[in-house]
């Protein structure tokens, strides 16, 4: 199988998947230099990868990756699926992100939001 996945924690000023109290600041970054490592995002991605994916794991919010950082590791990977993990904190930020992607490329969203409104979310993109 040559599926190729990227798993992303999407860029922007809240720090998402990993963290259990989702923090954002008015500047429009997080204002800790803590980034809880995304230990789901890590697991999903060595269990792609011994199944056989070709699977990519980046952490945006820890790059501090702006939308067209984000953008071009997505352009230069080509991925057909993009996993995420959004917040309700970021619904708006991570639905124009994923909104601009390529019509293409299937979004498959996890995590507390994600698998409670992902439908609503997703219809859009």
């Amino acid at each position: 199988m040559n599926e190729k996945v990227l798993i992303l924690n999407l860029p922007g000023p809240v720090l998402k998947s990993g963290s259990r109290w989702f923090n954002t600041t008015k500047s429009g970054a997080a204002s800790l230099k803590y980034y809880p490592y995304p230990w789901f995002m890590g697991y999903a991605t060595s269990l792609l990868k011994e199944n056989g994916f070709d699977v990519l794991f980046k952490d945006a919010v820890a790059y501090e990756w702006s939308n067209e950082e984000a953008l071009k590791c997505i352009k230069d990977f080509g991925p057909k699926y993009i996993v995420c993990d959004p917040t309700t904190v970021s619904y708006e930020e991570d639905k124009k992100f994923l909104k601009s992607l390529d019509k293409e490329i299937v979004k498959i969203a996890v995590g507390k939001y994600g698998y409670k409104l992902s439908f609503g979310m997703f219809r859009v993109c």
